[in-house]
């Protein structure tokens, strides 16, 4: 008789727009589009939930400037978390479930981003359909990449030491904040380019 894997119960918790930033006046060039994902899961055995953060990127390919992205987290509750821990104290999520659970936070993504860009120029412009057992594990494992980023550090010994840095949601959130910053800047001085090249005139 074959042992069947537990079945993780879960439900919505919560679906929260972490924020969603259009630039009109860079223009996409519709033979050079690129649309890029990010994701970034977080659980919580104590008070059982799973969070996913799901952000979806869209890039003139030609200037390579980034003139829409949203993220939008959704958490969801689930029951009895601490009953899929091993003798590590480590979750072993059923098969199947994390990729369920990010289909669910992706199609929240998808529909509060068409939301914010009804009315704009890029209104056209829409997150496709995907197949969240394939896209998953291939974001989980950018994510892993990313996670184990080892960072040399030369003491005065000359000893390398390497340190390991899972980014936090607020460092991820620090992060677009700083890249948006910067993009208005390169907005900023273009205009003034623009600007001033008017004024020669």
């Amino acid at each position: 008789m074959e042992n069947k894997e537990p079945v993780l119960e879960f439900g919505i918790e919560r679906i929260q727009d972490m924020g969603f930033q259009i630039y009109e006046t860079i223009p996409p060039s519709l033979d050079s589009i690129g649309l890029g994902y990010g994701m970034n899961f977080v659980f919580d055995i104590e008070n059982n939930w799973v969070e996913f953060l799901v952000k979806a990127q869209f890039d003139n390919l030609k200037t390579m400037d980034t003139f829409m992205h949203g993220t939008v987290l959704t958490r969801f509750s689930v029951k009895e978390l601490n009953k899929f821990t091993n003798e590590k104290n480590m979750v072993v999520f059923p098969t199947g479930s994390l990729e369920s659970m990010f289909g669910i936070a992706f199609s929240h993504m998808r529909a509060i981003l068409s939301k914010n860009v009804a009315g704009s120029r890029f209104k056209f412009m829409i997150v496709p359909v995907v197949n969240p057992f394939e896209l998953f594990p291939q974001l989980l494992k950018d994510n892993m990449d990313n996670s184990q980023r080892i960072i040399e550090q030369i003491d005065k010994k000359g000893k390398v030491e390497y340190s390991q840095h899972v980014p936090t949601k607020e460092e991820i959130l620090s992060e677009q904040l700083h890249q948006s910053t910067e993009r208005i800047k390169k907005l900023k001085k273009l205009a003034d380019q623009l600007q001033e090249e008017k004024s020669k005139k």
